[in-house]
């Protein structure tokens, strides 16, 4: 089932009442919302145009558009859109017998499908953000383009799991390499070290210093360092030149700017530099790239 409005408050207990089908929740909403602390079905939850305020499992948390979150049933959530901006929030409630059958049939044999020898398994998300990667932005636009056929939403909400499950391996494969005792401060960690990531991502062309990337992770800027290197196997500003080669490849490839306004325009200062890094990692100068 779809609806274009956010959800009304429900019962005095706070929580969404138990559906035997999925609820996909597609709203435009300007502020003055807020939905007191409730338990949460499985859930999926994202934003669009501009980021929204949600209080996950106690913890006040920004989700912005290239990314997004998964609740399990009975997590906490808070939902305060208190500021006047403009939001294009996307909820989908999933049935939980849903999810567990999407989980089973993933996480299976095919022996044990066929002898219909399946056992409950035990799925545990962390409270942490995902990358809305391309094949998650496609599933979510075919889902919505297909929002009047349930057969249709049905198919796109089983796709959209079985590309989470994947996702969600990988992620708590990742947290628990974090070199931290407790399990809550790999995954507080693990989530700050990806809001550096998705900051750095955001302001590409920009020139921004690690001092800064450190305030938006709220994190020391040497155990940011430090970490950042450890989870994602290059330091802050590596990822940040890779991101910068990247987009000039892009823009001198589709002859979007001469090879000295391309270089300011994703930041370098120096065309030498510029041209220096663009060769060593395309293997190919800039200039060849736009005049072929």
């Amino acid at each position: 089932m779809f609806l274009w409005e956010l959800p009304q408050l429900q019962n005095k207990n706070h929580s969404f009442q138990k559906s035997k089908e999925n609820l996909v929740v597609f709203a435009k909403s300007c502020g003055n919302f807020f939905y007191p602390k409730h338990r949460s079905p499985y859930l999926f939850l994202t934003n669009f145009l501009n980021p929204g305020n949600y209080y996950l499992n106690e913890s006040q948390t920004q989700v912005r558009e290239k990314s997004f979150y998964f609740l399990n049933a009975d997590d906490s959530i808070a939902i305060d859109y208190s500021k006047p901006v403009t939001l294009q929030t996307l909820l989908i409630l999933f049935d939980d017998e849903f999810i567990e059958n999407c989980i089973t049939n993933l996480l299976s044999t095919e022996e044990q499908l066929l002898n219909f020898n399946t056992k409950k398994i035990n799925f545990h998300i962390p409270t942490v953000p995902f990358e809305l990667n391309e094949r998650v932005q496609k599933i979510l636009c075919f889902l919505i383009n297909n929002s009047s056929y349930k057969e249709n939403v049905d198919f796109y909400l089983y796709e959209l799991v079985s590309e989470f499950v994947k996702m969600n391996d990988k992620t708590s494969k990742q947290i628990q390499k974090i070199d931290a005792v407790k399990t809550s401060t790999k995954t507080e960690l693990y989530k700050r070290l990806f809001i550096a990531r998705e900051f750095i991502r955001e302001n590409v062309s920009k020139k921004i210093t690690l001092d800064e990337i450190a305030l938006e992770a709220s994190l020391n800027k040497y155990h940011l360092l430090s970490n950042f290197k450890q989870l994602f196997q290059c330091t802050p500003h590596q990822f940040s030149t890779q991101l910068k080669l990247s987009k000039a490849y892009q823009l001198l490839k589709h002859k979007k700017g001469s090879v000295t306004e391309i270089c300011e325009s994703v930041g370098f200062d120096s065309i030498g530099s510029f041209s220096h890094l663009f060769k060593n990692h395309f293997h190919i100068s800039p200039s060849t790239l736009l005049k072929n």
